[in-house]
């Protein structure tokens, strides 16, 4: 019985995020903040939620109008060096991989000698999701592949 109630209680602590649009949905460790950021050509939403020494992100952003001759490997190219430039770190690892039959490429980053970020980010119709899990270097979070094979797209 007490393993029951555990169980639940840990159950109840995960949020299912899944937008208005129904375009994807994720499960965070808690409940995530949101943040909606806009420009002429560009828009992006942020969900983040922090525990433990632990950050959980899933960013999307979204090119409008979308470019002519815009591709994967380019967009999720320029995706990943902004981000690694962004936070003036080095990128450690980057493979290929598909994630709900989207190219995607899983990286690691290293943010200094004591912080890294693993996660993939993941090219849908010239727009990018980034799930990120940021983390101390040598640790593996307890929720880190649930949150990222949490993650669906629409079909």
């Amino acid at each position: 019985m007490l393993l029951m109630l555990v169980s639940t209680s840990i159950a109840q602590q995960t949020f299912r995020l899944i937008p208005p649009d129904k375009s994807f949905g994720i499960t965070f460790p808690g409940e995530p903040r949101h943040e909606h950021t806009a420009s002429i050509h560009s828009e992006a939403d942020s969900y983040s939620y922090a525990n433990s020494g632990t950050r959980f992100v899933l960013t999307f952003f979204k090119v409008t109008p979308v470019p002519k001759g815009v591709n994967a490997n380019e967009t999720l190219r320029a995706s990943i060096d902004g981000t690694v430039e962004n936070a003036r770190g080095k990128l450690i690892t980057e493979e290929p991989l598909t994630v709900d039959g989207r190219p995607a490429r899983k990286v690691r980053i290293s943010m200094g000698q004591q912080t890294v970020v693993d996660g993939p980010f993941v090219y849908e119709n010239a727009s990018v999701y980034q799930l990120l899990v940021m983390h101390r270097n040598g640790e593996e979070p307890s929720f880190e592949q649930q949150f990222f094979d949490s993650f669906t797209l629409a079909k």
